[in-house]
C-alpha cells in the first residue's frame, strides 16, 4: 500500500506562485494572530516550495501528497484551487487536490466544492474555523456538508491538540462577525470542542454519509467519548463519521495514537506531516515515528496510507 501524506500545504510553489487573489484573502488577516509577519512570509516565499517535497518523495518513501489550504472568499478559494489543480495536473501520480471552500455566507462554498470535485477530481476539502471566524455549526456550513455528503468526500478541519488547549489560545467571535453560532457560547475553540459542534448541532446525524477528518488527532476528542456518551448516548453511532490525522506524528506518543485507534477504530487514523510547517527532515522523522510505534505491521500500514486510500476512494492496486 502507498504512503499518503494527508496534510500538506502549498505556501510556496516554484512553478505556480501564489497569486494576489490568494494573498489578499481575508483569512490571512486572521492568521496574523498565530504569528505576526505570516503574510509577509507568504509574499516573500519564505516557506519551502512544494516542489522540494516532490523531489524527495522517492527518497522518503512517500507516494502521494494531499494539498490542503483554507480561504475565506470565493476569489481566494478559486485561486488556491487553480494552483492545486495545476500542480495535480502536472504531477497526477504524486498529488491529490483538496478543495479550498469559502465558509462565509454568500460565498457559495458548496458550489465551489462541487466544481473542484466534479471538474478537477479533488478528493476532499479543508476548513479552518478559527481563522475563518466561522464555527463548524454555522448556518453557512450546512450546504457545504450536504454537498460533501452527496459527493462522498471528506472535510478536513483544523483542531488543536493538548497541551495548547490549556494556554488560553482561544477567543470570542468579534462583534462584527458575519453570523453567530446556533450555540449560546460564541467562543471558537481549537480543541475537541470544534468537532463537538457537529454532534451537538445535529449535523452528523442529519448527514450520515458525511465524513470529517479532525486534524492534529482531533484535539483529543477520543479521550472524552465515554463522558460524551454518558450524557448523550445517542451520539454513539456518530463517532464512525470521525477520522483524525496524526499530523505530525513526532508530536504524539504511541499511547495517544493507540487511544485514537481504540476509540475511533483502526481504520480512522491517518498520517500527515503539515509540510512546510514541518520541514523535509521533519517528514523523515515523522515516518520513523510511525514505524517505531509498537503496533502491528497492518495497523502501521493503515495509518501510513491504506486508511487514506480507502477514505479517498483511490485505486492503489
Amino acid at each position: 500500500m502507498p504512503v499518503i501524506d494527508i496534510h500538506c500545504h502549498v505556501f510556496n510553489s516554484k512553478e505556480f506562485p501564489l497569486t494576489e487573489a490568494v494573498l489578499a484573502d481575508t483569512l490571512w488577516q486572521s492568521s496574523e494572530i498565530m504569528g505576526p509577519g505570516w503574510t509577509d512570509m507568504l509574499r516573500d516565499g519564505k516557506f519551502a516550495a512544494i516542489e522540494l517535497y516532490l523531489e524527495k518523495m522517492g527518497d522518503l518513501g512517500v507516494d502521494r501528497l494531499c494539498l490542503v489550504c483554507p480561504s475565506n472568499t470565493r476569489s481566494g478559494s478559486r485561486a488556491i484551487n487553480k494552483i492545486h489543480h495545476s500542480l495535480v495536473r502536472k504531477y497526477p501520480d504524486q498529488l491529490i487536490g483538496f478543495a479550498s471552500v469559502p465558509t462565509h455566507p454568500g460565498e457559495n462554498g458548496a458550489d465551489e466544492l462541487e466544481r473542484a470535485v466534479l471538474d478537477w477530481g479533488f478528493k476532499g476539502a479543508k476548513v479552518y474555523p478559527a481563522l475563518h471566524r466561522v464555527p463548524l455549526d454555522a448556518p453557512s456550513m450546512v450546504p457545504i456538508y450536504e454537498r460533501a455528503a452527496k459527493l462522498d468526500v471528506p472535510i478536513l478541519t483544523h483542531s488543536t491538540p493538548f497541551p495548547q488547549s490549556y494556554t488560553g489560545f482561544r477567543w470570542k467571535m468579534p462583534a462584527n462577525a458575519p453570523q453567530k453560532s446556533p450555540r449560546t457560547d460564541e467562543k471558537l475553540d481549537f480543541t475537541f470542542d470544534n468537532l463537538m459542534r457537529l454532534f451537538d448541532s445535529g449535523i452528523l446525524a442529519n448527514f450520515p454519509n458525511l465524513k470529517i477528518i479532525g486534524a492534529h488527532v482531533g484535539g483529543g476528542i477520543f479521550y472524552y467519548k465515554d463522558y460524551i456518551l454518558n450524557k448523550n448516548p445517542h451520539y454513539a453511532p456518530l463517532f464512525k463519521q470521525i477520522y483524525v490525522d496524526v499530523t505530525p506524528p513526532t508530536y504524539y506518543p504511541a499511547d495517544m495514537v493507540q487511544n485514537a485507534m481504540n476509540v475511533l477504530g483502526e481504520d480512522h487514523v491517518l498520517f500527515g506531516s503539515d509540510f512546510p510547517l514541518c520541514p523535509l527532515e521533519g517528514v523523515r522523522a515523522c515516518l520513523d515515528a510511525v514505524e517505531k510505534y509498537p503496533f502491528s505491521k497492518t495497523a502501521k500500514q493503515k495509518i501510513l496510507g491504506s486508511n487514506a486510500a480507502k477514505l479517498l476512494h483511490l485505486n492503489c492496486e
